[in-house]
């Protein structure tokens, strides 16, 4: 999997993800908005996605609840149809802001 990142101001992280996203790779990914406490904001553009696993999905609701202690959010951006399908069949797109683009997730967290 490929990890591109970029931090737009200084509390918000926008991760966008090709390839595969599972258990092999969730590390990588986990690691970026845990190793700064003062992000509170991470954005992940999943256009880019092949296949997400349960271990993926886990960490992303593990994400979600780190940045809420944070005072912040995890925003999904940009589903893949892969990514699209998963959340729907699991309902995690019921427990996940989901949005279209960054730009509009970049609005939430000004």
């Amino acid at each position: 999997m490929e990890i591109q990142t970029e931090q737009p101001n200084s509390q918000t992280l926008v991760l966008r993800l090709s390839g595969r996203f599972d258990a092999n790779t969730i590390g990588d990914v986990k690691s970026r908005w845990t190793a700064q406490d003062v992000i509170h904001y991470v954005i992940i553009d999943l256009s880019g996605t092949t296949f997400i696993d349960s271990m993926a999905l886990a960490t992303l609701s593990s994400g979600m609840k780190t940045t809420r202690q944070r005072g912040g959010e995890l925003l999904l951006v940009n589903l893949s149809e892969v990514a699209r399908v998963i959340f729907e069949l699991t309902s995690m797109d019921k427990a996940f802001r989901i949005l279209p683009t960054v730009d509009e997730a970049l609005t939430l967290t000004v």
